[in-house]
């Protein structure tokens, strides 16, 4: 998938839930994140140009999770400080009933299940240890190459 489509889908997604959501005062709308980040422009390193971009998808265990607000704002700010502790490039968050939307650029170095297993183990820490996700998760990695274009690069050099 593109990043248009993984971005575009993520705001129909967010825009369907919104049209559903009963309890008005637990309205997420101000607990989406949606940056200003070019998750188009390939990172540079010593070794080339490459693009590490990640849309995970975490699954809530509505079970475990007792105070909805608290937990979507706790989210929210979890999210926000992991991303900038580990110098993620975070571009959106859809804070959902069900689920958390990620998309993000990473350094090439953490694997993409290195990266939801960061978010996934400091969400239980910040709720006493207990598990608030499945124990899954969908982790894609996108970039902005289409294969035809990038294998007659190839085939042309």
């Amino acid at each position: 998938m593109s990043r248009e489509t993984i971005e575009s889908m993520i705001a129909s997604e967010f825009e369907a839930e919104r049209s559903v959501e009963v309890d008005s005062d637990h309205g997420l709308q101000w607990l989406q994140i949606q940056n200003n980040v070019d998750l188009s422009e390939p990172q540079q390193c010593d070794h080339g140009s490459y693009w590490h971009n990640l849309h995970i998808v975490l699954k809530k265990d509505l079970i475990c999770v007792r105070d909805r607000k608290s937990f979507h704002v706790m989210a929210h700010d979890e999210i926000i400080r992991l991303s900038t502790l580990h110098k993620y490039q975070l571009c959106h968050t859809a804070i959902l009933r069900d689920r958390l939307d990620l998309v993000l650029g990473c350094p090439i170095q953490i694997s993409p299940a290195g990266v939801a297993l960061v978010y996934l183990n400091n969400f239980a820490n910040a709720c006493s240890g207990d598990p608030v996700f499945r124990f899954q998760v969908s982790v894609g990695t996108f970039g902005e190459e289409k294969w035809d274009v990038a294998r007659t690069r190839r085939l042309h050099q």
